[in-house]
């Protein structure tokens, strides 16, 4: 049983790899879904190199409404943990599983309810407020700051006409090095507005 779980985790280190495909580039069937019955959407994604996989937190307005849900993998803290052998091989594969399925309104997707009680201006406008419309991908670079296998975030806004993607890689580490981009620094208040919002630790 030990050989049939090192061969298995191998299998997966050797693949696994070569498989990710860069999700933040693709117009999956849950952001088709949320384009039809939803009059706006903003998603945050934030990953990293080692796990670009889906880790959505989706914010949705629908006449007046405003609506949270999470997209992510249930499976991805038990990684590295010292387990039983055949649960972690079901873990294994069910973490396997999350990577193969294509976002879709399936069971990875999931109402959020906040953990604390909030009367001010709606997430809609606060989400305006922080220039989430006027967001455009950073512009400011200089060879003096080299990060690597930095945290990545994407920015979807979805509409009933358009799906943009904005993309950041490692926005709080080269804010240190050109502070005067200030759509990276947007970013970065962004990413930490959807943090508190869904308690992302």
């Amino acid at each position: 049983m030990f050989f049939r779980l090192v061969a298995f985790l191998f299998l997966l280190l050797a693949t696994g790899q070569e498989a990710k495909s860069q999700w933040y580039k693709e117009e999956t069937p849950l952001h088709q879904f949320f384009q039809k019955h939803f009059d706006s959407t903003l998603i945050y994604h934030e990953f990293s190199s080692w796990s670009p996989y889906p880790n959505y937190h989706i914010v949705a307005k629908s006449k007046g409404s405003v609506f949270l849900f999470t997209y992510k993998n249930p499976y991805a803290a038990i990684r590295g943990r010292n387990l039983p052998m055949e649960l972690a091989l079901h873990f294994y594969r069910s973490d396997d599983n999350f990577q193969a399925v294509k976002p879709d309104t399936n069971r990875y997707l999931l109402p959020f309810v906040p953990a604390f009680h909030y009367n001010g201006p709606n997430r809609w406008e606060q989400l305006a407020q922080l220039r989430i419309w006027q967001l455009q991908p950073a512009t400011q670079f200089t060879a003096t700051c080299s990060v690597e296998d930095g945290s990545e975030i994407v920015f979807y806004r979805i509409t009933k006409n358009d799906i943009q993607t904005i993309y950041f890689y490692d926005a709080e580490e080269l804010d240190t090095c050109t502070p005067a981009d200030t759509n990276r620094k947007t970013a970065i208040e962004l990413m930490r507005y959807f943090r508190d919002l869904f308690k992302v630790r």
